[in-house]
């Protein structure tokens, strides 16, 4: 993870007085997003853990996506 300046940009996204964002990529499916009101808020090990949970969202994802895809390929073969 990277530390960046802040930006104007998220300011929409975030609550007021957001000093500090977590922005995690969950795949290729969405973003998890973690904000703190203070300065360089999030350590070593709260990055580790929003990535640790980004994974585990991604698995839980594909697999409920995967499961889906099956039940359809299973009713569209048995109709």
């Amino acid at each position: 993870m990277s530390v960046r300046a802040g930006r104007v940009e998220f300011t929409s996204f975030l609550p007021e007085n957001t000093q500090a964002a977590i922005i995690q990529p969950i795949g290729s499916k969405g973003v998890l997003i973690a904000a703190s009101n203070t300065q360089r808020g999030f350590t070593r090990l709260d990055q580790a853990w929003a990535s640790t949970i980004a994974d585990k969202l991604d698995a839980s994802l594909e697999a409920t996506e995967d499961s889906k895809n099956s039940e359809v390929t299973a009713a569209s073969t048995t109709t």
